[in-house]
């Protein structure tokens, strides 16, 4: 549970999971666990988050019984950060073979990414119909992301950073616009956002 404070009053708020937030709007939803990611104070070893694929065929045979697929994805706020560098900034672990399993089934799907960090997405949007960058959005974030999910709200923010290969695909499908007159590409806008 969340505490938050105000001069006024003290109020206990609950932490909520994507998939805690998606049920809560759709009580028909299913859930498999695909792989392990723990946040933990120790040290990040790269190769240790989502490293089997031991829950990879149950959340496949779970997702081919659905309409619609939600991938929750990315990185422990552990491997982001002060101090945090890493070589390689695509998703950890197996996750790509997870969304490639997943795509492999032919059914729309969206991905949906919490981190802390800019993340290599080039394979990512390569074989997914749809990513919502959620970054780290804090105890609510299952509502959040089940509020866009579900359409009640439309996220319209820009990162402060443009993606390349999302500012040349940009470019070059108006070439009345280059990465240098809009250094702040709206990534959402890029992907096909189908929620």
């Amino acid at each position: 549970m969340a505490r938050l404070v105000s001069p006024a009053c003290v109020e206990e708020l609950p932490r909520t999971s994507a998939p805690h937030g998606i049920k809560a709007q759709d009580p028909n939803t299913t859930f498999a666990q695909a792989c392990t990611i723990v946040d933990s104070n120790a040290v990040f070893q790269a190769g240790e988050e989502c490293a089997s694929d031991v829950g990879f065929d149950a959340a496949v045979a779970t997702a081919s019984n659905a309409d619609q697929i939600v991938l929750a994805l990315g990185e422990t706020r552990g491997e982001s950060g002060e101090a945090e560098s890493r070589s390689n900034i695509d998703l950890p672990g197996l996750q790509q073979e997870l969304i490639d399993r997943i795509a492999a089934l032919g059914k729309p799907f969206t991905v949906v990414l919490f981190n802390g960090r800019p993340l290599t997405l080039a394979k990512v949007a390569a074989s997914s119909p749809s990513i919502l960058e959620a970054w780290f959005p804090g105890v609510q974030a299952g509502n959040a992301v089940a509020d866009v999910l579900f359409g009640k709200v439309n996220p319209g923010g820009k990162p402060a950073y443009p993606t390349c290969s999302s500012a040349r695909r940009r470019c070059a499908a108006n070439p009345q616009t280059s990465a240098e007159s809009h250094p702040a590409v709206d990534t959402v806008a890029v992907r096909r956002v189908s929620i």
